[in-house]
């Protein structure tokens, strides 16, 4: 039977919230506050050394794309999974869930009424994920509706998907993030702005129940909108789970990152494309200049607040 939410934390020494294990472990060492995100090989073998390195480089949590090739992976992949994680000593911090067959122009299943079997048949999975590893996070990419369905149709479709999904993790502490596509993504992605995502939010998910669905934002996704990141970061920021970060690390503004957080409140989850700009060096120091108590927040903060 898989380990559920408490066999997997434990309370910190001042009591105040839970940490995984994977945490207390490493309670006093020097990490990375930032959540490395990567495409993970579904080959095994691949995968360990792939993990290993993440590990190796200073990195102490992770976040990933579906790591399977099927919506419905085997108990023993699973399994083959999280235990590559705890060799190495990483925490999974994020799944972004299966989105279909990308060969086919899905990019998301949850606002398409004839994939609603495909979305159902991960629930499962999802679930002994989060048993398994602690995951909390799960960023459900919503899809592009079928041109021949209604808008009320398409909304109501994933709204009853995603309330169904959120209910699922809530079980494990778990919450759902929905991420806005931007304006000049391509295709018909309903949620194309923050506001779209926030009004599908307090419109349709909150009267199924679904109080634990939340924002993803991307940085370069909001920049080539021409959006004030930091600004969406401040008005947002209590409603955000995950911000994305899409740049070379070297240029990333920590100070800035840091008043977001005094000023808003915000403290989830900061995530940078490992493949782009981490593999293969060590990450880079965090500036000094950044608040204390601001840093402690982001590295102890961003898997439960």
């Amino acid at each position: 039977m898989a380990p559920n939410y408490v066999d997997m934390h434990v309370p910190t020494p001042d009591g105040n919230r839970m940490m995984s294990k994977l945490e207390a472990a490493d309670e006093g060492r020097s990490f990375w506050p930032f959540i490395a995100s990567v495409v993970i090989s579904p080959d095994e073998a691949s995968m360990r050394l792939q993990l290993a390195e993440i590990r190796s480089s200073g990195c102490r949590h992770v976040e990933v794309e579906w790591p399977f090739t099927l919506p419905a992976p085997t108990s023993t992949e699973i399994l083959r999974f999280c235990a590559a994680l705890e060799e190495n000593r990483l925490q999974l911090a994020s799944v972004h869930l299966y989105g279909g067959n990308r060969s086919q122009g899905d990019d998301g299943l949850a606002c398409k009424p004839t994939k609603r079997a495909v979305f159902d048949a991960s629930l499962p999975a999802i679930a002994e994920i989060a048993a398994r590893s602690g995951c909390t996070k799960f960023v459900c990419p919503y899809g592009q509706p079928d041109p021949s369905d209604p808008a009320s149709v398409t909304h109501l479709a994933a709204a009853d998907s995603v309330a169904g999904l959120a209910h699922l993790v809530a079980e494990y502490g778990g919450e759902v993030l929905l991420q806005p596509a931007g304006r000049s993504a391509p295709g018909n992605n309903p949620l194309r702005t923050v506001e779209d995502v926030c009004a599908v939010v307090d419109g349709l998910l909150r009267p199924l129940g679904a109080e634990n669905v939340r924002l993803s934002l991307s940085q370069s996704s909001l920049r080539h909108d021409g959006v004030d990141v930091l600004g969406v970061v401040r008005r947002f920021g209590t409603r955000v789970g995950r911000f994305g970060v899409v740049e070379d690390p070297g240029s990333i503004a920590f100070e800035a990152i840091a008043a977001s957080v005094s000023t808003a409140g915000y403290s989830g989850m900061v995530t940078v494309d490992w493949s782009r700009y981490l593999c293969g060096r060590q990450v880079p120091p965090i500036d000094g200049s950044m608040p204390p108590d601001a840093r402690s927040r982001l590295r102890l903060g961003s898997l439960h607040q």
